[in-house]
């Protein structure tokens, strides 16, 4: 997997652990993940990539001290010949760097920016790549959707961004919705603005991704895509464009301590209690 946006590795120190560790299906015994092949495979299997160098740093050295933490041995007792697949590159713009081939992921998880570019040549530069996303003033969160979709995953990958809503309300986002989504099979968009998540990304194995990859949720529309795969659901958002191209499912909202589609609430006259989700989405 990849997260072409991996800023210090929230998401790729995740991911190392969750492949380390699968999680447990029907009555298999668990897995032991904290042996060297274990630990090694992992490793292999998570790459990340990110503008500053300093934050690509970062990431390196976490998935290196929880490699370390899992063996019970000294940072610098780790092989060497262990693979660390984290590098500083411009993930839109860069088609030099190897960790960012075409085709070679089949899973790329991100939480890009949602920023507009400041620098004029950069936003150009980027209009110019993405122009299939890209429009106005748009937000840099599309264009990393494209990149996923289209360049880094696999056919019969998955694709899974965390991301703002504002694609939903703004002018840029027409092409983006009518044009560019529709071509690619969305299991998931889940708006959770509003919702109370206790944690954010602390807790990653109480949600898991029928597939076997965890979901990220934060308090903003995540989208789920994966090609090659049906539409399950069809509920729809009171946004016209999103309505005609995407199906769509809500987070519950929150009323009077209850859950709107059913279940526990996560907080409100029952208290600060673990909350649930409808049931068929998690």
């Amino acid at each position: 997997m990849i997260d072409p946006a991996c800023g210090t590795g929230h998401i790729a120190v995740a991911a190392f652990h969750m492949v380390r560790v699968p999680p447990i299906r029907g009555r298999r015994p668990a897995p032991v993940g904290h042996g060297p092949r274990a630990v090694e495979r992992a490793l292999a299997a998570v790459s990340g990539v990110d503008l500053d160098a300093y934050a690509a740093a970062l990431t390196a050295y976490r998935l290196l001290a929880s490699s370390a933490h899992v063996l019970g041995v000294s940072l610098d007792r780790v092989p060497a010949s262990w693979p660390v697949n984290v590098a500083a590159a411009d993930s839109l713009l860069d088609r030099t760097e190897p960790l960012l081939a075409a085709g070679a992921y089949h899973a790329c998880v991100a939480n890009p920016p949602y920023i507009t570019p400041k620098d004029p040549t950069v936003r150009d530069q980027v209009r110019a790549a993405y122009p299939q996303v890209a429009a106005g003033k748009y937000s840099l969160a599309l264009p990393f959707t494209a990149l996923m979709l289209d360049h880094l995953a696999v056919p019969g990958g998955f694709v899974a961004q965390l991301t703002a809503n504002s694609f939903m309300k703004r002018e840029f986002g027409r092409r983006y919705v009518t044009e560019f989504l529709p071509r690619f099979d969305a299991r998931w968009i889940i708006d959770t603005s509003g919702a109370y998540i206790p944690g954010l990304l602390s807790d990653f194995q109480d949600a898991h991704v029928a597939g076997g990859f965890a979901a990220l949720i934060m308090p903003t529309s995540s989208v789920a895509c994966r090609r090659g795969w049906g539409v399950r659901w069809r509920r729809h958002l009171a946004d016209e464009g999103m309505r005609k191209a995407l199906p769509v499912i809500s987070w519950p909202s929150v009323r009077k301590g209850r859950a709107a589609h059913g279940g526990a609430c996560a907080h409100g006259r029952g208290g600060r209690g673990r909350g649930r989700v409808p049931a068929g989405i998690w």
